[in-house]
């Protein structure tokens, strides 16, 4: 049985096992150092506060998660976010992604968040990949937008419509996300 649900202060120092490879031994993100525990706890904390931020969980162990954060801090930017996932290498590949990409981006639909914006840094096909399937476009590149590992890096830019009105949205609701969800993957 799978779960997806917000995460706890004891899930932490697991999330932060999963994000040390994208750190330390890839591009993918473009920390150069590996946050500390407080540092990545207190993170985790301010972003869940306004945004939803799910982990998932197979029994007790924590195999990945997802989150939403702002994509500019000027008012009008607030109907648009930033997301981001980070699976452990166990999880990929197996549809457990999709499935908690496509709760978070649900929920920000609920919430009445207009665009999700994925950011991705160049090679990442797996990434490329999930957000097409979740519904994101390509809109534009970055070319050498960071260097790290010795290189520079491209950065492909995707967007999501989760309301495709032209009206003026209802205000973004901005509050811890709280529910739980369980599922199956059958086979």
């Amino acid at each position: 049985m799978f779960r997806i649900l917000p995460p706890s202060s004891a899930d932490i120092p697991h999330m932060l096992e999963i994000y040390r490879p994208f750190v330390e031994k890839s591009a993918v993100s473009f920390e150069l150092q590996l946050p500390s525990l407080a540092e990545f706890k207190e993170r985790v904390f301010s972003i869940k506060s306004k945004y939803p931020f799910m982990i998932l969980r197979r029994d007790e162990e924590v195999l990945g998660y997802a989150y939403a954060s702002s994509h500019r801090e000027r008012p009008a930017y607030r109907w648009a976010v930033e997301t981001s996932i980070y699976l452990a290498a166990s999880a990929r590949g197996k549809g457990l992604g999709r499935k908690l990409y496509t709760q978070l981006l649900d929920e920000l639909y609920a919430r009445h968040f207009g665009h999700a914006f994925g950011i991705i840094t160049m090679p990442n096909t797996g990434s490329e990949k999930l957000h097409t399937a979740c519904g994101f476009t390509k809109l534009c590149v970055h070319e050498k937008a960071g260097y790290k590992m010795n290189q520079w890096h491209d950065v492909l830019w995707m967007r999501k419509s989760l309301d495709e009105s032209s009206e003026i949205a209802a205000e973004p609701i901005r509050d811890p996300w709280e529910s739980e969800i369980t599922f199956t993957i059958p086979g």
